[in-house]
């Protein structure tokens, strides 16, 4: 079996994985690495999602490089645009001969002695390479391409119409004139109700749960004005800013009292649905910030139910028959296609990537430092791992804004961990290219982390120093709008 070793091996070559190799190879050029992906093309999830209307859930002004600015027109970008921005990326930064297409990642058994990991990776024609590396580095998200959940539903076999999972969508699917419903209230189902009811017959979103919704232009405003009068980077940056900024502060005022954000977004919500749709399908039962907000884009979502398109129903399923489903409410619903798997990120697919994945670890126990937030993902993390000594540290902390290296440090003075496990927030109001490895890669500790996706920290004075700028530059332009706005005719 061929051996080889490289200073850094990348899992994944989707927006994370590029983004993690652009800043290795820019801010580190003397360390050998390589990205693994286990198919035959690059992207990721923007390449792996082909439903109709598939599009970001964040703006891809926070969403894309800090490096690159994003110059589509539409801010919540369709999924063809973003893998274009990817495969664009790559090539700019020539991070394409660095990609290892399908290769998969089948081991990987870490050493505290010699300091590295080893990897044992399948190729596409089946044969099998060894790779050894003192920094492995999993952007490959958490959710497994080959295979996509499906849960137990009794009767499924029965049913006798068409049955599709967003994550292999077929390309000849016809559903003009047919009964649809769309199984989930996640992103996937906000995004692909309101398309499939441009030419179905009707859809029916089944829920067990609504999910809070808010509506975004698809376009930003500030962002096309500005992008008339500045330098594309530097309108990019403002923007980018701007919605960070905004983000965090909603975040801070709907976490002083949940209680009131909640009334505030079921409000809206039903405000746009119309007086024909129940509140009850737009009232989670659970409290903003414990699962995503959905986007809503330009309110296509609420648009469909108030034209008739689009019904919701709360309910749960019993099983399904021939012609549908029956709810445990006695409520039967008929349909020509269903559309399995369309329910928050967790229920879309396989969860979780690290399915199939042997972790061994030689040395001392090793540590998960993770966020409130993000517990579950670190234990079903850690279960994949296999590590009979792991240990999960969870932080108090709110979401975000503690650097990686101050956690490494803390994590080997307080707990004495030789080697530390990192996971790093998620949360789409971040950014993908602070990169968490770059700071450590020749510390002693080693982090493993499951995705690149950074949060900003404002206690860097870089930050600081940016963040006024663009605070300076956002007043002076709501000034020029108002003096303008007011100006004598």
């Amino acid at each position: 079996m061929m051996d080889e070793y490289l200073d850094v091996v990348i899992v994944g070559a989707g927006l994370s994985g590029i983004g993690a190799a652009r800043y290795l190879k820019t801010r580190l050029p003397g360390k050998s690495f390589a990205i693994l992906e286990s198919k035959p093309r690059m992207g990721g999830t923007w390449d792996l999602f082909r439903y109709p209307g598939v599009r970001s859930d964040s703006d891809m002004h926070t969403m894309g490089y800090a490096f690159k600015p994003w110059n589509h027109p539409k801010a919540i970008s369709d999924g063809d645009a973003i893998l274009a921005y990817i495969e664009e990326t790559a090539a700019e930064n020539g991070l394409t001969s660095r990609i290892r297409f399908e290769h998969q990642l089948v081991s990987a058994s870490w050493s505290s002695a010699k300091a590295q990991w080893t990897l044992d990776v399948r190729r596409g024609d089946g044969g099998m390479v060894r790779l050894r590396c003192g920094f492995l580095f999993s952007c490959a998200g958490y959710y497994r391409h080959d295979e996509g959940h499906l849960p137990h539903w009794p009767g499924y076999g029965d049913y006798k119409g068409i049955l599709v999972h967003p994550q292999f969508w077929p390309e000849d699917l016809d559903w003009s004139g047919k009964r649809i419903v769309v199984i989930g209230s996640g992103a996937t189902a906000v995004t692909l109700s309101p398309v499939l009811a441009e030419k179905g017959a009707h859809v029916t979103q089944l829920q067990r749960s609504p999910t809070y919704m808010v509506t975004r232009p698809v376009v930003d405003a500030l962002a096309e004005r500005l992008r008339r009068w500045l330098p594309p980077m530097l309108s990019y940056q403002a923007v980018r800013w701007r919605n960070i900024l905004r983000n965090r502060l909603l975040i801070r005022q709907m976490a002083r009292d949940l209680g009131r954000a909640k009334r505030q977004l079921v409000a809206l919500a039903k405000a746009q649905a119309g007086p024909w749709c129940d509140i009850k399908h737009l009232t989670p039962d659970y409290m903003p910030g414990q699962q995503r907000i959905c986007r809503v884009a330009d309110g296509d979502f609420f648009k469909a139910i108030r034209d008739g398109q689009l019904t919701l129903v709360t309910d749960e399923i019993e099983r399904f028959d021939a012609s549908g489903i029956r709810l445990a409410s006695g409520q039967h619903l008929e349909a020509d296609i269903v559309i399995t798997g369309a329910a928050d990120c967790g229920s879309c697919t396989a969860y979780s990537v690290y399915d199939g994945i042997g972790f061994e670890k030689a040395g001392r126990p090793a540590v998960v430092v993770t966020t409130t937030e993000f517990r579950p993902i670190a234990e079903t993390m850690a279960q994949h791992f296999g590590l009979p000594e792991l240990r999960i540290v969870v932080l108090p902390h709110p979401i975000g804004g503690t650097d990686p290296d101050t956690l490494a440090t803390w994590a080997q003075d307080e707990l004495g961990a030789g080697d530390v496990l990192y996971r790093w927030s998620t949360q789409d109001y971040y950014s993908h290219d602070r990169v968490p490895f770059i700071g450590a890669l020749d510390a002693r500790i080693r982090i493993y982390t499951a995705a690149p996706f950074g949060g900003w920290a404002v206690r860097h004075v870089r930050a600081r120093a940016l963040m006024i700028a663009v605070g300076a530059l956002i007043v002076t332009l709501s000034i020029f709008q108002l003096l303008r706005a007011f100006r004598p005719i």
